[in-house]
């Protein structure tokens, strides 16, 4: 049986608190990769979650960090071929998002800022047109499915009709309004403002909730009304959700925070608002501001998942254990598939030793997400710690079929088939994890153990 130290070192996080990635010119390469933020205890080698481990997170969603000193001539040059190097990487990787998941208008809008930022206007132009023509199906039948649910007092369905409405209202009020940029740099000033007409009709992100609610969701302050007499926002709120978000998805997040801000003052019970502007707030690393936010959200709007799992990552990161578990639990009752939710869940359980809990939470990241190298690799590393060397050996082949190069897995997978005496899979994959991690020494002491007890096995046969 292994011990807690030889398997300590499987464990990985990975922080992702949003559903949306934001393109910046400097998170691009960002979009291509995915944070791994291994668990530390029993000292173990290994990154602590600081805020330098965070800021590397942030960049990638495209957020990029605010710098004091201010860049000379001299180094912006190079700096700036190297970013057109990693947006053209960035735009091949979401072209290839978009072959699997054509029909994800967030892809489209994302595709068409980087095309915008290289300067190749008529292909932006082309997906932020797709990104409203899809936007606008999919309402159009959500809309449907909303009044169906209502007329059967099926309140359920029908708000999470309206959530995804709402997240749908937002790409293409973005859609429109990065139309409108475009039009105006190629000197189009009819189409820009065809663009904003067209944004006015758009946005309609109350459109589904009964007349009987609507003073409640989007009454401002001083009593007066935000919504028209046929459900849509008024056309200054429109107008700052489209400058908010377009903000955020170009990387300036001061100046999302401030539009943001303004909303939430104006329609203080609109859940949605408050839920961006706490996520673009902890993108922004203003942590108490973006657990205030993201806790009026979810106290607005319960059944956001994406809210809930948000909120909790914050929580886990103040270490507020108990607040964190509640947050993702809630968001998995709310959506089962709420793999980030159960990935860190499982690993807040692993922290506290509960490697039971542990493994139900992994479990239910990997059945949401069966592609969840990371996950398979702590469900994996869980079952070693529970003396199930059998599941262990099984989950972190599953893993390393899936990431080939984590050494971790094959390190795991070591220790497995070394307590399972199979002696000779056991050496090959120390070598492996070795090979891809030097720094593994209990994998060189481990590694001459399987070789030893293998020589005479053979010699005993």
């Amino acid at each position: 049986m292994a011990s807690n130290t030889q398997i300590v070192a499987n464990i990985h996080r990975s922080n992702r608190p949003g559903k949306r990635i934001w393109i910046g010119i400097f998170a691009a390469i960002a979009l291509v990769t995915l944070p791994v933020l291994p668990l530390k205890f029993l000292g173990i080698p290994g990154p602590d979650l600081d805020w330098h481990s965070i800021e590397s997170l942030f960049s990638k969603i495209g957020v990029p960090g605010q710098s004091t000193t201010p860049q000379t001539v001299e180094t912006a040059a190079p700096a700036l071929s190297s970013d057109i190097k990693l947006m053209d990487v960035t735009v091949r990787s979401l072209l290839a998002q978009v072959s699997k998941n054509p029909g994800d208008p967030a892809l489209h809008n994302r595709i068409g800022l980087v095309y915008a930022e290289l300067g190749e206007p008529h292909s932006a132009v082309t997906h932020f047109e797709e990104a409203i023509k899809l936007s606008r199906q999919k309402i159009k039948g959500l809309t449907l499915t909303s009044n169906q649910a209502m007329e059967k007092h099926d309140v359920d369905k029908a708000s999470g009709c309206t959530l995804e409405i709402s997240a749908l209202n937002v790409q293409l009020a973005a859609a429109h309004s990065s139309l409108a940029r475009v039009y105006e740099q190629l000197g189009k000033s009819d189409k820009v403002m065809a663009q904003l007409n067209e944004l006015s009709k758009d946005i309609s992100l109350s459109r589904v909730i009964k007349a009987s609610t609507l003073s409640t969701i989007a009454a401002a302050p001083d009593g007066s009304t935000i919504l028209s007499a046929n459900g849509r926002l008024d056309a200054d709120t429109a107008a700052l959700l489209a400058r908010a978000d377009a903000l955020r998805q170009a990387g300036r997040g001061l100046e999302a925070m401030n539009e943001y801000k303004k909303l939430s003052e104006r329609v203080p019970n609109l859940a949605l608002v408050h839920k961006e502007y706490g996520l673009t707030a902890l993108a922004m690393r203003n942590t108490w501001l973006a657990q205030e936010e993201l806790e009026k959200a979810v106290q607005l709007n319960g059944k956001d998942s994406a809210a809930h799992t948000a909120l909790g990552t914050i929580q886990g990161q103040l270490g507020q254990r108990d607040k964190a578990i509640s947050e993702f639990e809630k968001a998995i009752a709310i959506n089962p598939k709420e793999v980030n939710a159960a990935f860190n869940l499982g690993n807040i359980y692993a922290d506290a030793g509960q490697y039971d809990k542990a493994i139900g939470a992994f479990q239910k990241a990997v059945a949401g997400q069966p592609g969840f190298a990371l996950a398979h690799n702590n469900l994996a590393t869980m079952y070693s710690f529970s003396g199930d060397t059998a599941s262990a050996a099984r989950e972190f082949r599953t893993a390393i079929n899936l990431s080939p190069n984590m050494a971790s897995a094959h390190y795991g997978l070591g220790i497995a088939c070394l307590n399972e005496k199979n002696y000779a899979e056991s050496a090959k994959s120390f070598k492996r994890a070795l090979q891809l991690n030097p720094d593994l020494i209990d994998a060189q002491s481990k590694l001459e153990v399987a070789q030893k007890r293998l020589r005479g096995q053979l010699k005993f046969n």
